[in-house]
């Protein structure tokens, strides 16, 4: 009887270990809503301004073109001119500032682009040592495509990543 106790009790202990050394064992992960997280990073925001303020004044230059262009329009139908010469001429303006406009748009388009990429190779690091620092081995990140299909709120780490980039930008940790 008392070996069957004894047996009983190394048994249970045993079990104890093993569940423990299971639970330990898991791989910790969690994951990350990415749309937030570039939303609010303040190095997005910094760029967002900056090329907002990039595209008035190259936009504003393109305005000033065009209220050239109305105001040879305006002397065309005050003066009566229409020869072919002036209509030449105001076509050509035309031409170039709807050209200029075209390319403001398109560098605009550019810079944009390169900012983003800019952000993500600065996300991305920081998501990384973020993870690393947390001794995750798993950080995912969702983004709305499917990509992570369920998850429990509790492995949302989305909140606290977005404090930890927005310090580690800042120069804190």
């Amino acid at each position: 009887m008392k070996i069957l106790n004894y047996l009983s009790f190394v048994l249970a202990l045993a079990g104890v270990v093993v569940a423990a050394w299971l639970y330990v064992s898991q791989p910790k992960s969690a994951y990350v809503e990415l749309d937030k997280v570039f939303d609010a990073f303040e190095l997005k925001k910094e760029l967002e301004a900056d090329l907002e303020k990039i595209g008035k004044i190259k936009l504003g230059q393109v305005d000033s073109l065009k209220l050239v262009m109305e105001s040879m329009q305006r002397d065309m139908s005050a003066s009566g001119k229409k020869d072919s010469e002036t209509i030449k001429k105001y076509q050509q303006e035309a031409y170039e500032v709807a050209y200029k406009k075209q390319q403001v748009e398109e560098n605009i388009e550019i810079l944009k682009q390169e900012y983003n990429d800019r952000i993500w190779k600065q996300l991305n690091q920081y998501l990384r040592d973020y993870g690393h620092e947390n001794k995750y081995e798993f950080l995912f990140g969702a983004s709305g495509s499917g990509s992570i299909m369920y998850a429990k709120k509790e492995n949302n780490m989305t909140d606290e990543v977005i404090i930890y980039v927005n310090k580690r930008y800042q120069g804190k940790k």
